[in-house]
């Protein structure tokens, strides 16, 4: 017969390990897994925009005038698209990947249809110009023009 102590079972080779080496063992294991888990959420959450995601929803007259309907139109859905307030206007974004593109349109009591306000790289801070955003989104057919950049 072997030692009382012995860390391996000599016939089948199956290790002894102490119950509380194994509880302390599963717990870390899990709060490595719960760690990892708040990290991947975390860093998701860093990269949406925390706006408004609900639809303002447009009168039905408005809806066949304005250039953000235009766009959609033309180009189809968005992959993505989200809405922000800011001092009495309502922003509307809409990020096409597939162009490499994001549009954002703007409205407000003195403007009531979606006016094109801008185009982006989409999550960056980078502005680009109606020229280049014409030339990647050949569905709008040179019609994106912005109220804040000259014709």
């Amino acid at each position: 017969m072997g030692a009382s102590n012995a860390r391996v079972c000599p016939h089948c080779g199956n290790r002894f390990t102490h119950p509380f080496v194994k509880a302390s063992a599963w717990l870390i294991g899990i709060l490595l897994s719960l760690g990892l888990i708040l990290a991947v959420m975390t860093s998701s959450k860093d990269h949406t925009v925390t706006t408004n995601p609900t639809p303002v929803p447009l009168p039905a007259t408005q809806l066949t005038q304005d250039e953000a309907f235009f766009v959609i139109q033309h180009c189809g859905r968005p992959d993505r698209e989200f809405m922000e307030k800011a001092s009495g206007t309502t922003i509307r974004h809409l990020v096409y990947r597939k162009f490499n593109t994001e549009l954002f349109f703007y409205r407000g009591v003195d403007r009531p249809k979606w006016s094109l306000g801008n185009a982006f790289v989409p999550n960056r801070d980078e502005d680009i110009t109606m020229e280049e955003a014409n030339r990647r989104m050949p569905c709008a057919k040179g019609q994106l023009h912005s109220l804040l950049e000259s014709k």
